[in-house]
């Protein structure tokens, strides 16, 4: 089965702890409406963020089915239909990670450098392509040819971000070099919201320079890349969920 950043093999299990301690300690306590009405509140939020998830609110169901030290130990189909995990067969490209104080989604495997971030930074949304090589001046190199900083400038004037067949306006917001995952430098966009919000459905995106000439179009492939297949919506919806606040 695969989660969001995850490969693994075993059994999925969900256990209902005995608690003995703690179930004789409720016992002895008598609870008023506020206790049970703040305990639906409780449940309310749990199946809400369940919902958030993407996940089915039955995992909750058979939850609190679960006698005291019961377990739920969900068949493989069984996971993929109440969407615990995204199917089996399918290849990823896409995985949420950390970002500082948020959540971002990166291309790739773990380890892997090169590619693209989608996430938010406070009111803004940016698409970020990443490499892992980069000349003596500190700029951004791929295996053909290396992006001087005014070239970088150049080409996002004036440019759209295309992402699939749709196409958005974009502006250079910032270059870092030397971040502490390896990368060496990370060149970002200015995009919409919808920009981001469309990558799940599409397998690649591109610029479009304001100029169009061998040598623009040749510079504009800074921003080119490509997964192959769409993938699952709630990594872009978390990543926008879990904004960097500073």
């Amino acid at each position: 089965m695969k989660t969001f950043n995850y490969e693994f093999a075993g059994q999925l299990s969900f256990d209902r702890l005995n608690g003995t301690e703690i179930l004789d300690s409720i016992a002895e306590i008598n609870l008023t409406g506020e206790d049970l009405l703040q305990e639906q509140v409780e449940i309310g939020l749990f199946v809400n963020f369940l919902l958030e998830m993407g996940v089915s609110p039955e995992v909750y169901a058979k939850l609190a089915a679960l006698a005291p030290g019961g377990k739920f130990e969900p068949s493989d189909q069984e996971a993929r239909d109440l969407h615990i995990v995204t199917t089996a067969d399918t290849d990823h490209h896409w995985r949420l990670d950390q970002l500082a104080s948020g959540l971002m989604a990166r291309t790739g495997e773990r380890g892997e450098i090169d590619g693209l971030w989608a996430f938010c930074y406070k009111e803004s949304f940016l698409l970020a392509r990443t490499f892992s090589k980069a000349n003596d001046a500190g700029e951004p190199c791929t295996d053909d040819f290396c992006y001087p900083d005014d070239d970088i400038s150049e080409v996002f004037e004036g440019a759209k971000l295309n992402v699939g067949d749709k196409s958005f306006p974009m502006g250079h917001a910032q270059t870092l070099s030397d971040m502490s995952d390896g990368t060496k430098v990370f060149v970002s966009a200015v995009v919409p919201r919808q920009a981001l919000v469309s990558l799940p459905s599409a397998t690649k995106v591109t610029m479009s320079p304001a100029a169009d000439s061998r040598a623009m179009n040749a510079k504009a492939t800074i921003f080119e890349w490509e997964w192959g297949s769409e993938f699952d919506p709630r990594i872009i919806d978390l990543a926008l969920k879990n904004c960097i606040s500073g």
